[in-house]
């Protein structure tokens, strides 16, 4: 049984890996290094403006091998850039700290998983990132009257943990849309093979890769993806639009992350002040044990439908 197209299964296995940019290895290589010889000066600058890519400074901002694995999730979720995280905790975090910098109002239901609604609940408010919480994600209505001018983002988990809800994400993506506020989608049940948010409208994506998208129990992942279409007001996210120190060069007029990234601002902005300052590092092998994970990714999540499907046959005749 086979639920996607030869595509997926090709891009989940080779997406983001030239092998003859690395010695012509068949598989990707584990780069267990801290930091990455500059050259000179004047190339070391280059990097720290992000204007050499694929070139690499520290592990704590980037590194070759949990780049790969960065863009082998961005393909095939359909993004702008992805960001890879130390678990999948870090990756809901660093996502709502992104979006709500400075403080705000974020929209969520009560049926999400129990780490974040703990989070959202006693962590978050005392960085002045507030929650208001709805017993039901598809009451759309009653979303609407939750939405204030601080209100920064809607978030929701495509299918619930554990319940299994499912959200209708077209619905809330056009609801967040025309509100002008982003729709931030956990999608780590589903996982990309079954199910693609951004198709549907949403503009962030989460995952605790440690799941479904790894799949053996042997590694704590998150990454977070940038689906690139959300238009940023600098009323509403002034955080995209100030300037930037490490982005300033000569002759560059407008130094901040939209400036210099445009549709990538979001992603780059959590890549070089969450990421590179607080540390949540996804370390390479980590990231070499996800692309491990992820090369059968459609042969496990296959199984595990069918298995599903048998055990609610068995139960519906019962």
């Amino acid at each position: 049984m086979s639920l996607m197209s030869n595509e997926f299964d090709t891009k989940k296995i080779h997406s983001g890996y030239d092998p003859k940019n690395f010695g012509y290895s068949a598989t990707v290589p584990i780069f267990q290094s801290v930091a990455f010889d500059l050259e000179n000066t004047e190339r070391a600058d280059q990097i720290v403006r992000n204007e050499l890519p694929g070139s690499f400074m520290y592990s704590r901002v980037s590194n070759p091998t949990v780049d790969i694995f960065e863009k082998r999730i961005n393909d095939l979720d359909g993004g702008v850039g992805a960001v890879a995280v130390a678990s999948g905790m870090a990756a809901i975090t660093y996502a709502v700290l992104n979006v709500a910098e400075g403080g705000g109002r974020i929209i969520a239901p009560l049926d999400i998983y129990g780490a974040s609604l703990d989070e959202f609940r006693t962590l978050l408010p005392k960085y002045n990132i507030n929650f208001d919480f709805v017993e039901n994600i598809s009451d759309f209505d009653k979303i609407q009257e939750l939405i204030r001018p601080d209100t920064k983002a809607i978030y929701v988990e495509s299918v619930s943990n554990p319940i299994t809800n499912i959200a209708d994400i077209s619905q809330l993506a056009e609801l967040a849309h025309k509100n002008k506020i982003p729709l931030i989608v956990d999608n780590t049940f589903p996982t990309p093979y079954l199910f693609n948010p951004i198709k549907f409208g949403a503009d962030i994506v989460v995952y605790s890769s440690t799941k479904g998208i790894s799949g053996h129990g042997n590694v704590v992942s998150g990454i977070i993806v940038d689906g690139g279409k959300f238009e940023w007001t600098k009323e509403k996210f002034p955080q995209f639009f100030e300037p930037e120190l490490t982005l300033d060069e000569e002759g560059r007029e407008d130094s901040s992350f939209v400036g210099v990234f445009g549709k990538k601002a979001f992603i780059a902005h959590l890549r070089t002040k969450y990421l590179r300052l607080m540390g949540a590092v996804l370390n390479p092998f980590a990231a070499y044990l996800g692309l491990l994970g992820l090369e059968t990714l459609s042969e496990r999540i296959n199984k595990e439908v069918l298995t599903a499907l048998k055990i609610a046959q068995y139960f519906r005749k019962k």
